[in-house]
């Protein structure tokens, strides 16, 4: 708390600099943990600065030639969960986010058939 009140005084933009690395891809929790404060303060200062925060955890970032040639070739999205190391319903939205699928419904499973 200090710290940060002597470098608004000296005219640091501490905020700035905590920004570029969430820009990079480090999860807020983690900036937040290595500064001392909590992720929704973190979180606060930015979007107080003007900058942009997503909620929520980041989806991954894929090499997109990677994900249309797994899709092409398998047509599964098991397949592309399992090469990025993904959840199956992640890599779906990853697929439709790419218009390589169209409309998918999770269809309900019938657990209690003939009960």
């Amino acid at each position: 708390m200090v710290v940060r009140r002597l470098l608004d005084l000296l005219g640091v933009d501490y905020v700035q600099r905590l920004y570029r690395q969430y820009e990079r891809g480090k999860n807020c929790s983690d900036i937040a943990n290595a500064n001392g404060i909590k992720p929704a303060t973190l979180s606060r200062l930015f979007r107080e600065r003007g900058f942009e925060v997503q909620r929520g955890v980041r989806k991954p970032k894929v090499p997109k030639q990677k994900l249309r040639r797994i899709w092409i070739e398998t047509q599964i999205i098991n397949r592309v969960a399992r090469e990025f190391k993904i959840h199956w319903k992640t890599a779906l939205h990853l697929l439709e986010d790419e218009k390589l699928i169209v409309g998918y419904k999770v269809k309900p499973r019938n657990y209690l058939v003939g009960s």
